[in-house]
């Protein structure tokens, strides 16, 4: 196991890399795996174990998980290194099918019922309000994050090339740092001297994927201590090639496929900063 890495280890190794893009279109797709909200009855394919190549640290920290029985199956165990990126070092090797993994995601999303919620504007937040029995909440548990999703857009959101919307999984010239996340922007409070936006956490259903994954973060953070920073290099890597914003990115998005609706994509709110950033 190699040792811990602060951000500036993590991001001088990052950029001896003989490939630092290849790694970075897998840091984008472990953030949209990471931060999808899944249906109760998703179950994995066979083709992401062909699919997935594993690092050394990759290989070594499956054949732990898989042996102590927090892991299931290489399936299992593949899935899970790509969704957590790295945790010491990288997890997953260059070598990866990533086009094959693209179709993958892009098929979850068309007929998986994957989603990646839709933040900008205000459907989610007046659905919130009509159908919430409650003042407050600081999360949603996963039938209310269901009903909440069902009927709204899929989510605009821009790791690297890797751009998410209606269509799928699109991959754009242009790189952005606009990641998705599952803290939804949904109420503001009845305190006079507090404005901001309350964001609320969509809680995942607890399937085998889900579990296996929580189960495996839960083992190496009490076995071997906290993770490397590799989030906030890799988002420099790709800070590099551009400055992001969300409505940026939906032009980006209508851009690539002129036809869609643009009454979809016509109303914004400027998000909060902390929805900006990697979970």
């Amino acid at each position: 196991m190699m040792q811990w890495l602060s951000q500036v280890d993590a991001e001088a190794r990052l950029k001896v890399q003989t490939n630092p893009e290849a790694l970075i279109r897998l840091f984008a797709i472990s953030r949209f795996l990471k931060n999808a909200f899944y249906p109760a009855d998703f179950e994995l394919t066979d083709e992401w174990e062909s699919a997935v190549v594993l690092s050394e640290e990759g290989r070594t920290i499956a054949s732990e998980l898989e042996r102590e029985g927090v892991l299931d199956s290489v399936r299992l165990a593949a899935f899970t290194m790509l969704r957590m990126f790295a945790f010491r070092d990288v997890l997953i090797d260059i070598g990866c099918d990533m086009e094959r993994i693209v179709t993958f995601l892009s098929r979850m999303l068309h007929s998986g019922g994957v989603r990646w919620p839709y933040v900008y504007g205000h459907t989610l937040y007046d659905k919130f309000q009509d159908t919430y029995q409650g003042n407050r909440t600081d999360f949603l548990e996963a039938d209310h994050v269901r009903n909440l999703l069902s009927g709204t857009a899929q989510g605009v959101f821009q790791v690297g090339p890797l751009l998410s919307g209606p269509l799928g999984l699109l991959e754009s010239a242009d790189w952005r740092i606009v990641p998705p996340t599952l803290h939804l922007p949904l109420w503001h409070c009845s305190d006079p001297g507090c404005g901001s936006l309350h964001l609320v956490k969509a809680h995942q259903y607890q399937t085998p994927t889900e579990v296996g994954f929580l189960r495996a973060c839960r083992h190496l953070e009490d076995r071997y201590g906290p993770e490397s920073e590799w989030s906030g290099p890799s988002a420099s890597i790709c800070s590099e090639r551009f400055a992001s914003c969300p409505s940026d990115c939906v032009r980006q998005y209508r851009s690539l496929w002129k036809g869609f609706p643009p009454a979809r994509f016509r109303r914004f709110l400027a998000s909060p900063k902390t929805m900006w950033q990697f979970d």
